[in-house]
């Protein structure tokens, strides 16, 4: 462990330092620079502080000293101007100076007070406007403020306030007018809140009770078209009604004595002798009153109050109420043009009546009947027209199902089987809504461009059941529990105008409604008829979906509608379905017939009859159900396999699988085995030869075989309109009568039954 350092304040003198060992020395050398160094920073520091200290001491000094001398100097002015001779002499000019302005002070004072009381009259106004106060208070200032610039303008003294007075005048004139005109135009403005605005009016215009009536009916038809330019502008067009209602309303009040009594009241005394303006807070008339020029300070105001009869009160409110109501209806006009939402209208049609009809008969207008048909016309022209166009936008849902068509690929052989291992084992983990929609999917067989077209289709079809159902609603709106009633308790004109609305209209619309169904359903059908014919030929599967599904649709939607442009196009679409399923068969090769072993499987009857149809010909029938199934189960109803049905049998059981040839006996019969191999547009084998049953040798047996398959083939593909020429048929293979007595019956019977047996195999072609 190495020894603790030594104590360099141990030492007593430098020397010894030296008598202790090097690695000592050494350690006292090193604490003493570093003591060095620390007592260098220290003294560094404390001198810094102590310079900065002194500095800032010498500027106070500098600056006590500068005061002192500015006071001295002070001092030494004061005690010169005290002198009683230099108090002598201000007290001799001061006199001098009384004596020369005791004649003007009168008239300072006077202009004085005006200024301050003009200042004091527009700050006040400008409170009262920002404070939404008394409008008619506010104007009776500005006409005392008007005054009171005219009278200091015209006065010898000048003063260069006057000018900024007067912008400042005129600037507060035009907001108090502003604020009159929007408290006028304003529905909710009070009776008392629009009389104190027309006061205010006049008081600010020097108009007449007739002119002020002018300007607010002015103001509230402007009122009235404006509530049309906002962006949703339908939901305000019964508030703008109201707006008129209303203005009638409030016109005809004012007409009555209100209005003359506020104005014979502003006549009878000065306006500075108001309580009003007396009490108002920072005006002070008490105080300048005594100062003011007698022109201002006894000034009553003039207002023409023109009281009209009862037919000329009569004569104003109609003239305006037409002219207005005119207006109303142009701006509605092009309101309700500008929207194609039916419920829109509707709640509009709905708003405007139970606006104006609690208060039809208690409103003082023009002519009722012209209001509530003007009302229906606007009303009746948009509804009804927009019942057609609902109907007619049906031809939308064409142009998608055009597109859908016209950019599908020419009839998929692949189609979606409904019970794939992949689809019953998916999971359900997302919910059963999807599965839901795949399982429809699959069993209507239509692609997924096609389900989400027919979307529209059922929007469309929903939009037009809301819209009968909201015309039957229409019939049970009550309209007669607010319709305004006459004080003699006729409900004559109620009743009519309730059946108009409540039956009359909703007729109309019903028939819009039917009219636009009709036109817009001929037009689809003859869009789609179109379509079919163009494509039938390549989208024979597609068209056939979509003519299916669109049949349903509008016969569960609308049983009534004549769909038979649309039915009679369908076994076109058969016929087509058949020919793509005959293409598919003639271009499989099938094996060729094999000779007949020895009939070990045919019955012990005499002759011995077979039992078993040949095996090419449950092969070609396996070939048949996988042609169809390639094509969709969901297509072969009852008319699309009989249509098949008898394509097959006349293109491939007579003319390939037997070659039938009416009126002569089979080619095995006459001999000609090579002739019957001849090259056929027909089933092939593997070298490209027609396959059929008479080119073995086997005589009867083969004949009787062949008969048995071609029974087999009629109990499986026969139709009512194909029994004739089947029986025709069953000759051309063999020579039927020459066969024993009842082995046609047997043969036939057998066959029969071993179709029952053996039809669930093939189920497509069961009806």
């Amino acid at each position: 462990m190495a020894a603790s350092d030594p104590d360099p304040q141990s030492l007593e003198s430098w020397n010894g330092a030296f008598q202790r060992p090097v690695m000592e020395t050494r350690r006292l050398e090193k604490q003493l620079r570093v003591q060095v160094s620390t007592d260098k920073d220290r003294l560094r520091t404390l001198v810094g502080t102590s310079y900065r200290s002194l500095l800032t001491t010498a500027e106070e000094i500098i600056q006590m000293h500068e005061k002192t001398k500015a006071i001295d100097g002070l001092v030494g002015d004061i005690s010169q101007k005290c002198n009683s001779t230099s108090l002598v002499a201000v007290d001799k000019e001061l006199v001098g100076t009384q004596h020369n302005s005791k004649q003007h002070s009168q008239e300072r004072r006077t202009h004085a007070a005006q200024l301050a009381l003009l200042d004091n009259c527009s700050t006040v106004i400008s409170k009262l406007l920002k404070r939404h106060g008394s409008l008619s208070l506010a104007a009776k200032l500005l006409t005392i403020s008007r005054l009171l610039h005219k009278t200091l303008s015209q006065g010898s003294t000048s003063s260069d306030f006057l000018e900024t007075f007067r912008f400042r005048i005129a600037a507060l004139r035009r907001n108090l007018l502003l604020r009159i005109d929007r408290r006028l135009a304003s529905g909710k403005s009070t009776p008392d809140q629009l009389i104190d605005a027309m006061s205010a009016f006049c008081l600010a215009t020097s108009s007449s009770s007739t002119d002020v009536l002018k300007h607010f009916q002015s103001l509230r038809l402007d009122a009235i078209r404006r509530h049309h330019e906002y962006p949703e502008g339908v939901n305000k067009s019964s508030p703008a009604l109201q707006v008129w209602i209303q203005t009638l309303r409030t016109t005809k009040d004012l007409l009555g004595r209100r209005l003359l009594l506020v104005f014979k009241s502003l006549r009878k005394k000065p306006i500075l002798n108001d309580p009003e303006l007396t009490g108002l807070e920072g005006l002070n008339i008490d105080l300048y009153r005594q100062w003011v020029a007698p022109e201002v300070r006894n000034f009553v105001p003039w207002l023409k109050s023109v009281e009209l009869s009862g037919t000329e009160a009569s004569l104003l409110l109609e003239s305006w109420s037409k002219s207005a109501f005119l207006h109303f209806l142009e701006d509605l006009e092009v309101t309700l043009g500008s929207t194609n939402d039916l419920s829109q209208l509707l709640a509009t049609r709905y708003d405007l009546f139970h606006v104006w009809l609690p208060v039809w008969k208690s409103t003082p207008s023009h002519s009722t009947s012209d209001i509530l048909d003007g009302l229906r016309a606007a009303l009746n022209k948009h509804l009804q027209r927009q019942f057609r166009r609902n109907g007619q936008a049906v031809v939308n849902v064409l142009d998608q199902l055009q597109d859908i068509v016209n950019t599908q690929q020419k009839n998929p052989s692949h189609v979606k089987i409904l019970w794939a291992h992949n689809f019953v084992t998916s999971s359900l983990d997302g919910g059963a809504s999807n599965f839901t929609a795949e399982l429809i999917a699959r069993h209507s067989g239509q692609p997924p461009v096609l389900v989400n077209a027919l979307k529209s289709l059922d929007e469309w079809i929903t939009t037009m059941r809301d819209g009968k159902a909201v015309i039957e609603g229409l019939r049970k709106i009550r309209w007669l529990d607010i319709i305004e009633e006459d004080d003699d308790d006729d409900t004559t004109e109620a009743s009519t105008i309730s059946k108009i609305l409540q039956a009359q209209d909703p007729d109309l619309y019903l028939s819009a409604h039917d009219s636009g169904l009709a036109d817009g359903l001929s037009k689809f059908q003859t869009g789609l008829h179109d379509l079919l014919n163009q494509k039938k030929e390549t989208h024979a599967d597609l068209l056939l979906r979509l003519v299916r599904t669109v049949c349903q649709k509008l016969t569960t939607a609308f049983p009534q509608s004549d769909l038979a442009p649309l039915i009679s196009a369908i076994p076109a679409l058969h016929d087509h379905l058949a020919s793509d399923v005959l293409r598919t068969i003639k271009t499989t090769r099938i094996p060729k017939p094999k000779p007949l072993p020895k009939q070990y499987l045919w019955d012990g009857g005499h002759p011995p009859t077979p039992v078993l149809p040949s095996p090419r010909i449950f092969k070609f029938l396996r070939l048949l159900m996988d042609a169809m199934a390639s094509h969709g189960e969901d297509l072969w109803i009852a008319p699309a396999v009989d249509a098949l049905k008898s394509r097959v049998w006349s293109a491939v059981v007579k003319d390939d699988l037997f070659r039938v040839r009416h009126g002569s006996q089979s080619s095995l019969q006459n001999g000609d085995v090579n002739g019957a191999a001849d090259s056929h547009d027909g089933l092939a084998d593997g070298d490209g030869h027609g396959v059929h049953a008479n080119t073995y040798a086997g005589g009867g047996d083969r004949d009787a075989q062949n008969l048995f398959d071609m029974l087999f083939l009629r109990a499986a593909l026969s139709t009512k309109q194909m029994s004739a020429h089947i029986d025709e048929d069953l000759k051309g293979i063999c020579d039927v009568e020459a066969m024993e007595s009842g082995a046609v019956e047997r043969l036939n019977g057998k066959a029969a039954a071993y179709w029952d047996r053996t039809k669930l195999l093939f189920g497509m072609l069961v009806p």
